[in-house]
C-alpha cells in the first residue's frame, strides 16, 4: 500500500510535467481581467470583489476553462499511474488528489486577480474582503465537485464525453433551476457554514462514488 505522502508526491509530479499548460491556461484568467477592466467600467461600479469575479460568467468561463485543465493535464494518465499504482484504491486517491490541487491553483488564480482587480480602483476595507473567505471556500468545493464528476463520468465513457456533459450541465442549471448561480451570489452570505457542509458530503459521495468505479474499470 502506497502512503498519502507518496501519492501527493506522484500527483506533484504529474503538475510539474505540464506545468507549461497549466500557465497558460490559468494565466488566461488574469489577461480577461485586463480585457474586462480596459473594455467596460465594471473594476469601477461593482461593489466588492466576488462581484468583479462574477461578473465573468462561471458557466461560460470558469467551468470550461476549469475543465479544459484537468483534460489537458489528464493526458496519458492513466498509463502513468498504472506504472505507479499497484491498488485501484491509491489511483482513485490520486485522481481525487488530482482534481483537489487544480482545484485550489484555479481558486487561487481567480481571487489573486480579483482582489488585484479591484484595489486599482477601491480601497480595500476588511469589510470588503471578509465575505471573501466563505466565497473563496464555496468557490473552491463547486470545482471540486465539478472536477471529480467529470473525472467519474470520463471512467464510465471519455474525457471529450466527460468534458462535454459538465459544461452541458452547468450550462443547462443556469438556466433551469438556477443552484450554482444562487450559490455563488447569495447562499454564500446567508447561509455559509450549510452551504459547505452540503458540498462537503457530496464531494464524500462522489469520492465514494469513484472508488467504486475504480475497483470495476479494466486497464489492461
Amino acid at each position: 500500500m502506497i502512503s498519502c505522502r507518496n501519492i501527493l508526491r506522484f500527483v506533484l509530479q504529474d503538475f510539474l510535467l505540464k506545468k507549461k499548460i497549466s500557465i497558460v491556461i490559468l494565466g488566461f484568467i488574469p489577461f480577461l481581467f485586463v480585457l474586462t477592466v480596459l473594455f467596460s467600467n465594471a473594476g469601477k461600479t461593482l461593489s466588492s470583489v466576488e462581484e468583479l469575479i462574477l461578473w465573468i460568467r462561471f458557466e461560460f468561463f470558469y467551468n470550461p476553462l476549469f475543465i479544459l485543465l484537468l483534460g489537458m493535464n489528464r493526458n496519458e494518465h492513466v498509463v502513468w499511474m498504472i506504472r505507479r499504482y499497484h491498488r485501484r484504491e491509491d489511483m482513485a486517491a490520486h485522481m481525487i488528489c488530482f482534481v483537489i490541487l487544480h482545484a485550489f491553483l484555479f481558486t487561487l488564480v481567480v481571487l489573486l486577480t480579483g482582489i488585484v482587480t479591484y484595489s486599482i480602483f477601491h480601497q480595500l476595507l476588511w469589510t470588503v474582503l471578509a465575505p471573501l473567505l466563505p466565497f473563496a471556500v464555496i468557490f473552491f468545493l463547486l470545482l471540486v465537485i465539478i472536477g471529480l464528476l467529470f473525472v467519474s463520468i470520463e471512467a464510465g465513457s471519455n474525457r471529450m464525453t466527460a468534458s462535454f456533459v459538465m459544461i452541458f450541465l452547468v450550462i443547462l442549471d443556469k438556466f433551469t433551476v438556477l443552484v450554482i448561480p444562487f450559490m455563488l451570489h447569495a447562499w454564500y452570505r446567508t447561509m455559509p457554514m450549510v452551504l459547505i457542509m452540503v458540498l462537503l458530503l457530496m464531494i464524500v459521495l462522489v469520492t465514494w462514488i469513484i472508488r467504486k468505479q475504480m475497483q470495476q474499470l479494466d486497464y489492461f
